[in-house]
């Protein structure tokens, strides 16, 4: 066997071999999918998602809602919960999460610009502070799902309702 240590079938290659967005299969407190542009190849443990043809909506766009608080949120309270409060990030929990029919234009190009400009600044800097955009996208997030401002405050976990659960 010549390539006795090669984990994937090279016809499989071409997959790896292109834009993508990847993530760790665990995520602790928060989402950490980002987009992985450099060909990375990987393990079972990280996950990517690889667009259709037809999906016109950017990486950087589809990037802010795989990083939403409103998709941690849902994952919380759809999915199983690991040690330390984690959650799984594989395909069976994230299938029944809607994305929006449609997508205005120029709410795709801003939320597109403000990932673009967490994405620079963290290539720049690591450990750059980007709260407070992240914040801004999350809140375009909310506006593309149409959230209202109690159901807002219940993703944050700043409500009372239901509970007081988050």
């Amino acid at each position: 066997m010549e390539h006795w240590h090669a984990y994937i079938y090279p016809k499989s290659l071409n997959r790896f071999e292109q834009p993508k967005l990847s993530s760790m299969e665990i995520c602790a407190n928060h989402p950490n999918v980002t987009f992985n542009e450099s060909n990375l190849y990987h393990t079972t443990k990280v996950y990517s998602w690889v667009k259709k043809q037809d999906t016109k909506e950017s990486y950087e766009y589809l990037l802010a809602i795989a990083n939403s608080q409103l998709l941690w949120w849902f994952l919380k309270t759809t999915g199983d919960t690991l040690q330390g409060d984690a959650r799984t990030f594989k395909t069976n929990y994230l299938n029944p999460f809607p994305l929006p029919e449609t997508v205005d234009e120029n709410m795709e190009q801003l939320i597109t610009e403000k990932v673009k400009l967490v994405l620079e600044n963290k290539k720049n800097d690591s450990k750059a502070d980007t709260t407070s955009l992240e914040s801004e996208i999350d809140q375009l997030v909310y506006q593309l799902y149409g959230l209202s401002e109690e159901e807002i405050k219940i993703v944050e976990g700043t409500s009372t309702s239901l509970g007081g659960q988050s």
